[in-house]
């Protein structure tokens, strides 16, 4: 959140609205044995404690400060002024200074006090009320002139497919990678959006790479990127984007356009030979038997992939994350949220899913049931046969 100013009382300052300082007195009109919250109450004759207020509008309180009217002021009874506090300008005339923020932590509703972003807006009403969710992707439908309907939520296109096998031959395959991405309105904005090619070099010597990290575009870790919600069309006439009631659907947070990425996909049969040095990441396994699609490893020959036999096959994902720290996913394996849906620590595109070869990501360093896979990988495979067609 942003500073909020209180009194010398510990209470919000009245120059600070919308949050000022309700005195409770018998002229008041409401009971003087209410009990509110310890950061003081808004102005109202049902007064709101103000880090509820403070929750509809801020994810994240960072520091509380307090106006100290008699800082600097010099002593007129013989005492010892009031200073201002080490290397601060007593200077006279009042200041700002930090006050203990951890005896307040305990107002506001999440585990640490001061992060609402697990927990969601509870003091919220409408679009701005509920459980937080993670960021949404759709794959690309038809298109009409320069607008392209939604197709199906959690999948992405590739080459204008968003499932099934997709097969190259004479060593290449160029693909182009479409998708619709949006938060949910309170979390916004889009902060982070990758896709990982699948196609990374490997090496004998470093075979705990399952996905070889140097084959992503987008960004990773900036701390500078907004994306707005990208949204398509509801049917051949109507946008998704333009709903005023809602601010993740106006213009100021919402565009008619789709994220678009293209990439080459090269084969030749010594990169097979390569792939196959880094024995057993190199044949094809799913990361989850029992529930196949998730390739384990990529690139990858053969194994589970019969089409892929001594031929190149790769499969792309994306990730996509919000200014809450939720991302697109499945994760079970974190401890900041009781549910499958991916958040904070769990959203580590750079080392999840480890699948317990190290310690990097919060799954740990041993094989278990438990995932942490921020990504959503495409619903098929691309297979390149480095010969000719026939």
């Amino acid at each position: 959140m942003e500073n909020t100013a209180l009194n010398n009382n510990g209470l919000p300052h009245s120059s600070a609205a919308p949050y000022e300082v309700l005195q409770i007195t018998s002229s008041s009109g409401i009971d003087e044995n209410t009990v509110f919250d310890t950061l003081g109450t808004s102005q109202h004759s049902a007064p709101t404690a103000i880090t509820g207020l403070l929750q509809q509008l801020f994810a994240k309180v960072y520091d509380v400060l307090q106006y100290d009217w008699d800082c600097g002021q010099a002593d007129t009874t013989g005492g010892v002024a009031n200073t201002c506090g080490v290397g601060a300008d007593d200077g006279g005339g009042g200041m700002y200074k930090r006050i203990n923020f951890d005896g307040y932590a305990t107002s506001f509703n999440s585990t640490d006090g001061k992060d609402i972003s697990e927990d969601g807006d509870v003091y919220g009403s409408g679009p701005n009320y509920g459980e937080p969710t993670p960021p949404t992707i759709a794959s690309v439908g038809e298109c009409f002139d320069n607008s392209c309907l939604e197709l199906n939520q959690g999948k992405f296109s590739v080459n204008g497919f968003d499932s099934d096998n997709l097969l190259g031959s004479g060593g290449s395959y160029h693909a182009a990678i479409k998708f619709f991405a949006w938060a949910n309105s309170n979390q916004m904005p889009i902060r982070n959006v990758v896709v990982h090619w699948g196609d990374g070099d490997r090496y004998a010597t470093s075979p705990g790479y399952n996905w070889p990290p140097d084959d992503s575009v987008g960004d990773v870790s900036s701390t500078s990127s907004y994306y707005k919600n990208r949204r398509g069309l509801e049917d051949e006439e109507t946008v998704v984007c333009g709903d005023y009631d809602e601010w993740g659907l106006t213009s100021s947070a919402c565009e008619t356009s789709y994220f678009s990425y293209e990439h080459d996909y090269f084969c030749s049969k010594g990169y097979v030979e390569d792939i196959l040095a880094v024995d057993p990441q190199g044949v094809c396994q799913w990361a989850e038997p029992t529930n196949p699609g998730r390739l384990l490893n990529s690139p990858c020959t053969g194994g589970v992939i019969t089409e892929g036999e001594n031929k190149c096959v790769f499969q792309p994902r994306v990730h996509v994350k919000d200014n809450w720290e939720w991302c697109t996913g499945y994760c079970d394996a974190g401890t900041e949220d009781a549910g499958t849906g991916c958040y904070g620590e769990e959203c580590n595109p750079s080392d999840c899913p480890n699948e317990g070869l190290n310690g990097d990501c919060v799954e740990g360093d041993t094989l278990a049931v438990d995932i942490a896979n921020p990504w959503i990988n495409y619903d098929g495979v691309i297979i390149v046969d480095w010969a000719a067609a026939q």
